[in-house]
């Protein structure tokens, strides 16, 4: 069985002393996925910034799906449906890939998620 996971929505980033700032984006169509299988919600920056040492959250509506900050994974504000199943790419991130590999995928993981970096102007839902 497969279920709408993630629908983006891109928002545009300001314009900062000449030049763009970064802007978070993510794939043009919904995502499905199968039940009992793994996904990854894309999610990027562009231009490339390396993120490693900003704050990443993830969300499905308000409950914490990941939140990577301090340099680290942070998930003791993550929803217990999430508990273990949920990642990044950290080798990625310096190229601006903040994307998320969710596992086990089950019916109650449909919906549309976020992504954000709170100290940038756009996020993707």
């Amino acid at each position: 069985m497969s279920g709408h996971v993630h629908r983006p929505h891109e928002a545009r980033g300001r314009r900062k002393r000449g030049r763009s700032q970064p802007k978070v984006v993510g794939p043009s169509k919904p995502v499905t996925a199968e039940e009992e299988k793994d996904v990854v919600l894309q999610c990027r920056l562009e231009p490339p910034l390396d993120v490693t040492h900003l704050t990443v959250e993830w969300k499905l509506q308000e409950k914490w799906v990941h939140l990577y900050r301090s340099q680290k994974d942070d998930l003791s504000f993550q929803d217990q449906k999430f508990k273990g199943r949920t990642s990044l790419f950290h080798k990625e991130k310096v190229h601006g890939n903040i994307s998320l590999k969710l596992t086990e995928i089950s019916k109650e993981d449909a919906g549309n998620y976020t992504c954000r970096v709170p100290k940038l102007v756009g996020q993707v839902k």
